[in-house]
């Protein structure tokens, strides 16, 4: 398989996962904060996600913010995230920043 099939193959499998996890963060209420840490983590450790999911994986925090200033090391493992990836609005992190410690 040559390097350009291998893109087209790996962009595929990444599409197709990338919509399955969207369609589960959009459950904002099935959502657990773990699961949140997790998705964001691989995405922004790995850079493979879409604009849109990007921006969902905020959307998700934001609404689930009630719960992530419930714990502070999760608030902290996010900020550290964003603060190194600056893949999220500058007002995330700042928000993130009050509550990681």
């Amino acid at each position: 398989m040559c390097i350009r099939d291998r893109r087209r193959v790996h962009g595929e499998l990444f599409g197709e996962l990338e919509l399955y996890i969207a369609g589960h963060l959009r459950q904002f209420d099935k959502v657990t904060v773990q699961e949140v840490v997790e998705v964001a983590t691989t995405y922004n450790l790995t850079r493979v996600g879409s604009r849109d999911m990007y921006r969902l994986i905020e959307v998700v925090i934001r609404q689930k913010f009630a719960d992530i200033q419930k714990d502070g090391q999760v608030a902290n493992t996010l900020y550290t995230l964003y603060t190194k990836s600056a893949l999220c609005t500058p007002e995330l992190v700042e928000k993130l920043g009050k509550v990681a410690f």
